[in-house]
């Protein structure tokens, strides 16, 4: 199978595709993902296309009009309006080319720098590496410009080849803890920052780093975290003054903690520190805008969205470059239910930060919440290897997959999202999913009490577990969580319906059908509950609305083929056994082997006469099964009767279908003969195999049986004794019979929404690296200038 996305060929089995990950036979179909909006400069060119055609007409009307003067006022008005248009997109553009050159030029000069304070510091290294081999020097400056490259695996190569060979300073630990942070080692970062930070006394960066750490870090005890968090900030200012980003830091902290006044003040007092400080103009819009995204997340925390909603907007006028803010805004507008808006406002986010893991996270959320799932898959991968010990996009991964049912490669990725955030409630509910998917219900069942301790009164973990507990054997148990489910959302016809499910299973069919109303009550648009009711409504006996019942279920979804077999069911009941025949017919062809229909087909067709038909179906259900001696007694009887009614047409006895009369029988008594090797003294089966022998021309057999049956049952024998030697006993022949329970639906167990995560601002995102070097000390500094600059070029074409 050929990968739609990067064309690699996959095998025909594949689910996932090797290269990119995608899922190649997706259960739901994909919606088609909104254009984005055309740029304003295009709509422009539009409007002024338009107006000189306008200007063109009204010319021709100029000169054919009678009224010369009125028409001549009109020409001059809109030549003149569409002089001062054409004016405003001129300034308009001008100021665009003159911005994108400055823009361009900047970066243009600022990437020139870092290119050759880089390979100017690389080739000193390699030189000194030639030189001094056992020292650890250069391998530790080294490891410092493959840092300031991206080049993470390289960096944590050196620093792994600087500490053998002795190395044990601040810059090291400090270093290698960035490293490691960045590989998604998060853990043993922290280490290595508390080691530079005892080691050193005169240089912020180790408690900025740890601070950033902590508030990265997941932990049972979250006050602890915070508390050094907030001290770690406390060391930052004590050695290095008050900074715009240090106060940011500290407000995100104060969010963590959920002091959302206090923060807000923080961040306020962030954004008056950057306009009193000597920063460039840029830097001190990029601060503000810093902090001004900042507030936003504050106030969603405490539940304004509308106030979060216009912080954004206001991080994005102030930086139109702000990728960050523009994403947070996308998820505030797929919040609030503007899928298409969002889509649009998270896309172009993306465009001007494709290299921030938060940000194609959230435009992976907002595609699979349009239902554009591989695309949204894809957007995942992205943000998991630009950060690898970024939980969000684990958890999302796995649980993409694990709704597709990969279950292989969606436990690889939330084991990850575990090792990441054992403290998540979704993911503690999604891998009991997937323990319930592989029937593994104890382990399911530990998930989700961890999940409901986690997140108390969630409707979605509580029908999950009462379901897993159910079918672990514990009715009662489970119907109390339900209930408990009921009265936290009795909106939740899911939850109705899976309390009748379990009320079916205590065989209580009254209370089922008053749960499956109630569910259908919530959400009449749902074939599963009309099934499920109406096969409550025939273990009442109500037969004719049962079938309204099934026949909703499939107006709703005609997809859904077993309520063909309860439609026959309900028809046998009613001794319409051509309507029964005609749904059972098609259950046969959407639920093939399904032996119970197998069964019924071939009695209906016995019923009707249709014995070639009959011995075809009982045939079927003897080649899956042969343990239940009626399957063996039905096939006997139709060929029996098979045989009778080819007699019939007979002459004499050397008619030829005298003779295949008389083999039918034969068949028939073998038939009857596997049957009694299943339930020896059966009395029904002797006296069928006398008759039968003896059609079969075996008399004096036919004797011997219905001699058995004489001692075997003297008053069977005597009820049966007129038509023992010319009628076959039919009492058999029945319907298999309605197993409810076994035919209604429960709500498959169901994952949590996908996560987003709202970004902070980027001066608090970035790893603080110690450089004595003076060749590579302005790299960080010209590194996060020139993504400001790229972020505001791109956000120019956006415009």
């Amino acid at each position: 199978m050929v990968c739609s996305y990067c064309q690699t060929r996959n095998i025909p089995t594949a689910a996932v595709c090797a290269h990119c990950g995608v899922i190649l036979r997706l259960t739901n179909n994909d919606a088609r993902v909104p254009k984005n909006k055309v740029s304003r400069s295009a709509v422009l060119r539009a409007v002024f296309i338009g107006v000189a055609a306008l200007i063109g007409a009204a010319g021709g009307i100029f000169l054919v009009a009678e009224d010369f003067h009125k028409v001549q006022r009109l020409y001059a008005g809109v030549i003149g309006a569409v002089t001062g248009g054409m004016l405003l997109y001129l300034v308009t553009g001008a100021r665009v080319l003159y911005l994108t050159n400055k823009y361009r030029s900047r970066l243009r000069s600022l990437q020139g720098r870092m290119r050759h304070a880089l390979s100017r510091a690389e080739e000193k290294y390699e030189k000194e590496l030639e030189d001094k081999a056992g020292t650890y020097d250069p391998r530790l400056h080294l490891a410092i410009a493959h840092l300031l490259q991206d080049e993470i695996e390289k960096s944590v190569q050196e620093f792994q080849q600087a500490q053998k060979l002795g190395a044990s300073k601040p810059v090291f630990f400090n270093n290698a803890g960035v490293a490691m942070a960045r590989r998604g080692n998060l853990n043993q970062s922290v280490e290595l920052f508390q080691k530079a930070a005892v080691l050193n006394g005169h240089q912020a960066h180790p408690h900025v780093n740890l601070a950033h750490a902590y508030l990265h870090a997941v932990a049972d005890e979250e006050k602890l975290l915070i508390d050094h968090a907030l001290d770690e900030i406390k060391q930052s200012v004590s050695v290095d003054g008050e900074k715009p980003v240090h106060l940011n830091s500290k407000g995100l902290i104060q969010v963590r903690a959920k002091r959302n006044d206090e923060a807000i003040a923080t961040f306020k007092s962030a954004i008056e520190l950057a306009a009193s400080s000597n920063m460039s103009g840029d830097e001190i819009k990029l601060s503000q805008a810093d902090s001004n995204n900042n507030i936003g997340l504050a106030l969603f925390n405490e539940g304004d969205v509308r106030g979060a909603v216009l912080q954004f907007q206001t991080a994005v006028r102030i930086d139109p470059g702000h990728g960050r803010a523009l994403s947070n805004l996308g998820v505030m507008q797929l919040l609030q239910g503007d899928h298409t808006e969002a889509l649009i406002t998270m896309r172009n986010a993306a465009r001007l930060d494709p290299r921030s893991a938060p940000v194609r996270n959230n435009l992976g959320y907002a595609l699979c919440r349009t239902r554009t799932v591989n695309d949204g898959l894809r957007e995942f991968r992205e943000a998991v290897l630009l950060d690898p010990g970024f939980f969000e996009p684990y958890y999302n991964l796995g649980k993409v997959y694990l709704d597709e049912k990969v279950l292989e490669v969606a436990e690889r990725n939330l084991t990850r999202a575990y090792q990441i955030n054992p403290n998540s409630w979704e993911l503690m509910a999604a891998i009991g999913v997937m323990r319930m998917d592989q029937e593994q219900w104890p382990q399911a069942i530990q998930l989700l009490e961890k999940a409901d301790k986690l997140a108390p009164e969630q409707p979605l973990i509580l029908t999950n577990l009462a379901t897993c507990i159910a079918l672990d054997g514990d009715y009662i148990r489970a119907q109390d969580i339900l209930q408990k489910a009921v009265e936290y959302d009795e909106l939740n016809s899911a939850v109705h319906n899976q309390l009748g499910w379990v009320y079916l299973l205590q065989e209580n069919v009254s209370m089922c059908g008053n749960e499956m109303s109630a569910a259908i009550h919530l959400n009449p648009n749902i074939a599963l509950y009309h099934n499920n009711y109406g096969l409550c409504l025939i273990g009442r006996g109500d037969y004719d609305n049962a079938l309204s019942s099934f026949r909703k279920s499939l107006s709703l979804d005609p997809e859904y083929g077993k309520v063909h077999y309860h439609i026959g069911y309900v028809y046998a009941l009613q001794g319409k056994l051509d309507q029964a025949i005609k749904e059972w017919e098609n259950t046969q062809r959407l639920e093939a082997g399904f032996i119970d229909c197998l069964v019924n087909l071939g009695v209906a067709y016995y019923q009707s006469n249709k014995f070639d038909m009959a011995v075809t179906e009982f045939k079927r259900v003897i080649a899956a099964r042969q343990h239940l001696m009626e399957d063996f007694s039905n096939l006997g009887l139709a060929l029996a009767k098979q045989g009778v009614a080819i007699r019939k047409g007979a002459r004499n006895r050397e008619d030829p279908k005298w003779k295949e009369s008389v083999e039918k029988h034969k068949l028939a008594v073998d038939m009857f003969d596997r049957a009694l090797t299943l339930e020896p003294k059966n009395v029904m089966l002797h006296s069928n195999r006398g008759l039968a022998c003896y059609f079969a021309n075996r008399a004096e057999d036919a004797v011997m049986e219905w001699g058995m049956v004489s001692k075997l049952d003297p008053g069977y024998a005597r009820r049966r004794e007129k038509t023992m030697q010319s009628e076959f006993d039919e009492s058999a022949i029945k319907f298999a019979q309605l197993e409810i329970l076994h035919r209604a639906d429960r709500v498959a167990p169901a994952t949590a929404d996908f996560v987003y995560q709202l970004s902070p601002g980027y001066d608090t995102e970035e790893w603080s690296v110690i450089i004595d070097d003076d060749d590579l000390i302005n790299v960080p500094d010209w590194s996060q200038r020139s993504r400001h600059f790229e972020r505001r070029l791109k956000a120019l074409r956006i415009e």
